[in-house]
């Protein structure tokens, strides 16, 4: 495990605070650009100008309906060392708005009855200012009080504090929100681990229908999957030991049979046998390097060129005749070049023509049709497919009739889908038949 591993609880927190954050810088940002606006000096020039527009007025409140929201009036009047307090307009503000209201007139009353030479100032309680403007009569019993309540917006508690307890509330929350989450992740895992330590008797975990429960499907499939290929993998690997063992039996017992001279009728017939037996395993040891290296070579290497797929069977063709030189070839061989591996084709095509030497009674038939894909059909008038399945025969833990594998075609099949093609096996009326189909990258010459 990763020593920088982060839960997905974390990251999912992590982000979300980030969120949270870029909310509170935003919001200051304004907050100074709004409290830019609303400056001392400029306050008290604002409530300066509203006390001198309502001096000629007969009725504040009347006054004050019509002025901006932000500023009120109230009176104040000393009598024998207390103060007396008259609210005006504050019926146009809303209920919250009035109760702060009150609570401003209370507070700047009581500091300006202190000091009848109080002019104006700044009263900051909680997170609001008072702003006010006074007005005294000549006597300085009697004062007109201008005022506003503004909020303290920089670095403001009412800011933070939800921001705070929102950022604290949403750890909490995804927490719990995660745990849901990653609960049948974990379980993934678990069953992940044992898939790779071979165990296909784990149960799938229950998962809900959702993305997760997709990849759960998926990695049940993949399990499956792999159960089922090293099922095929130990088989085969089995049956070709027993067949890789059976030709270094026969060597080994010919080999001590001539040495001790027990059991020998003729020493060339012997050697025969050694020799084909030998060949035999030549054959199989061969067919086993290449069906494990040639695709991955070919996925690999760009060796690619121009080849006349014409010419090269021909060749084959010529190589084969000496085999078998009673059978019969029919050849309708277009003249047509492909972009490909001119060695791996050579072994596809020299397996898939050994196949049909094996089992042809009489003929083989080769034909090259270019009208609109390359087809190539390969036939001969041997026994016919006796599984249900001819494909069967391109798999490498397939077994013909006479219990070899189909190692042979197995290769001829990787090629071909490598040179982007597909080939079939199917039975004919006359015998068997395989067909090449190249989709593309063909040229008629």
């Amino acid at each position: 495990m990763n020593k920088r591993f982060k839960s997905i609880s974390l990251k999912i927190w992590y982000e979300m605070a980030k969120i949270v954050g870029i909310i509170f810088i935003l919001v200051f940002i304004m907050n100074i650009l709004i409290a830019g606006k609303f400056n001392e000096g400029f306050v008290y020039e604002r409530l300066n100008d509203v006390a001198k527009n309502t001096e000629n007025q007969q009725d504040y409140s009347l006054y004050m309906q019509q002025e901006q929201q932000w500023v009120d009036l109230f009176s104040v009047k000393m009598e024998n060392n207390n103060y007396f307090v008259t609210p005006h307009g504050l019926n146009r503000f809303s209920l919250a708005n009035r109760l702060t209201r009150k609570k401003a007139i209370n507070i700047i009353a009581e500091k300006i009855s202190l000091n009848n030479n109080d002019t104006q100032g700044k009263i900051t309680k909680g997170f609001d200012s008072y702003f006010y403007y006074v007005v005294w009569n000549p006597t300085k019993t009697q004062a007109d009080v201008y005022y506003t309540v503004l909020p303290n917006l920089v670095f403001s508690w009412k800011l933070i504090l939800p921001l705070s307890f929102l950022l604290i509330v949403s750890f909490f929350a995804v927490r719990l929100a995660t745990t849901r989450l990653v609960r049948p992740i974990k379980e993934l895992e678990k069953f992940a681990n044992e898939i790779s330590k071979r165990n296909w008797d784990v149960q799938v975990p229950k998962i809900e229908s959702d993305e997760i429960g997709i990849l759960t499907e998926a990695l049940a499939n993949m399990k499956e999957s792999l159960r089922v290929a090293e099922e095929r993998d130990r088989k085969f690997l089995q049956s070709v030991s027993h067949d890789l063992k059976t030709p270094v039996m026969i060597i080994k017992g010919y080999t001590q049979a001539v040495m001790d001279g027990v059991g020998v009728t003729s020493l060339d017939e012997s050697l025969l046998v050694i020799k084909k037996e030998s060949e035999r395993l030549e054959r199989r040891i061969t067919q086993l390097l290449r069906l494990n290296t040639l695709d991955h070579s070919l996925r690999i290497n760009d060796n690619k060129h121009i080849i006349r797929v014409d010419r090269l069977l021909k060749s084959l063709v010529a190589k084969f005749k000496v085999i078998r030189p009673e059978l019969v070839w029919h050849l309708n061989l277009k003249s047509v070049e492909i972009m490909g591996d001119s060695e791996a084709l050579l072994i596809a095509f020299e397996n898939i023509l050994d196949n049909q030497l094996r089992y042809a009674k009489s003929a083989v038939c080769i034909e090259i049709n270019t009208k609109n894909n390359l087809i190539i059909k390969i036939a001969n008038d041997g026994e016919k497919f006796s599984s249900d399945d001819p494909m069967e025969l391109f798999d490498s833990y397939k077994k013909d009739k006479n219990g070899n594998f189909g190692l042979g075609l197995a290769i001829v099949k990787r090629v071909v889908e490598v040179h982007d093609a597909n080939i079939k096996a199917h039975n004919t009326a006359t015998g068997v038949e395989f067909i090449i189909i190249f989709k593309n990258g063909f040229c008629a010459v």
